[in-house]
């Protein structure tokens, strides 16, 4: 996200709103995600924002939609 231009506060609140998104989802028993596991999804991208230089670059951009259409392409709850 830091590559696209968000801000700090930006993405905190988006990759938080995916969490709560998971959230209600594992709730609704479909899916497992507990609680610990969004902290340490939130905790970590968030650490990740942070280490990463800033460019302008949507290389990763790719990279992560490749790999996320390739993890759909497998049936599987990753996606």
């Amino acid at each position: 996200m830091k590559g696209l231009g968000l801000s700090f506060p930006v993405a905190f609140v988006v990759h938080g709103a995916y969490e709560v998104k998971d959230q209600s989802v594992h709730e609704s028993g479909e899916v497992y995600n507990s609680q610990l596991n969004s902290l340490g999804d939130q905790t970590v991208a968030m650490l990740g924002w942070y280490w990463t230089k800033e460019t302008n670059s949507l290389k990763w951009t790719y990279y992560w939609l490749l790999s996320w259409i390739i993890a759909s392409g497998l049936r599987d709850q990753i996606g």
